[in-house]
């Protein structure tokens, strides 16, 4: 039986080298991956214009798929993610047969994909009148907004995710970012939904 261990030939790991290729795309690629986020865009704001009164997170998912598929895209790049309630705080969950209740929270975390590239998309959908709720949905957006900002401007990485934190921190939520349950502010988009190693946020250079 072949083993390397019994061979003069040295083992190398090129996983790390092969992600970090990955990371860079071509003009191509990007004008892909920007086709595939602005289709999944579309698609979600189109579902949520409608009225979706009486269904369940699985038929919200299914009609955002369907807008997905009328722009000759996949609504696969992952599981489609349409979580109701208290479960919108628990990200990457399931999507189940609850009947929606807009008087809560809904989030949606959608990707389409466009000729082999993936689109990530998430958003907080609320009705509500609660202002604790709408203040938490406000200061994300808004740490959203100045990171970006940050991002495009100075192509910064750690800078713009130290600024999305001072934003959270600076209206009170800063023991409850996203940092406290492990995510980062971002990841990179390719062939897959995660293409890369790094987060964002762990990067100077963008």
């Amino acid at each position: 039986m072949f083993s390397f261990e019994k061979t003069a030939y040295e083992k190398f790991n090129f996983t790390k080298s092969f992600l970090e290729i990955r990371e860079k795309k071509d003009e191509q690629e990007v004008k892909l991956i920007k086709t595939a986020q602005e289709i999944t865009k579309k698609a979600v704001v189109q579902v949520l214009e409608t009225d979706l009164r009486g269904l369940t997170e699985n038929q919200i998912a299914g009609r955002i798929e369907t807008k997905a598929r009328e722009q000759n895209a996949s609504l696969d790049s992952f599981t489609p993610l349409v979580q109701n309630g208290e479960r919108s705080a628990a990200w990457h969950n399931s999507t189940t047969n609850h009947v929606v209740d807009f008087s809560k929270p809904l989030l949606i975390d959608v990707g389409a994909k466009y000729d082999f590239y993936c689109a990530d998309y998430t958003t907080m959908f609320y009705e509500g009148s609660d202002k604790e709720v709408k203040d938490a949905i406000a200061a994300v957006k808004e740490s959203q907004v100045q990171s970006q900002r940050i991002a495009e401007r100075e192509k910064n990485g750690k800078k713009a995710g130290e600024v999305a934190l001072q934003v959270l921190r600076d209206y009170g939520y800063g023991e409850y970012t996203h940092v406290d349950v492990g995510l980062g502010l971002g990841h990179g988009v390719g062939l897959e939904v995660h293409d890369g190693w790094r987060s964002i946020n762990s990067v100077e250079k963008l």
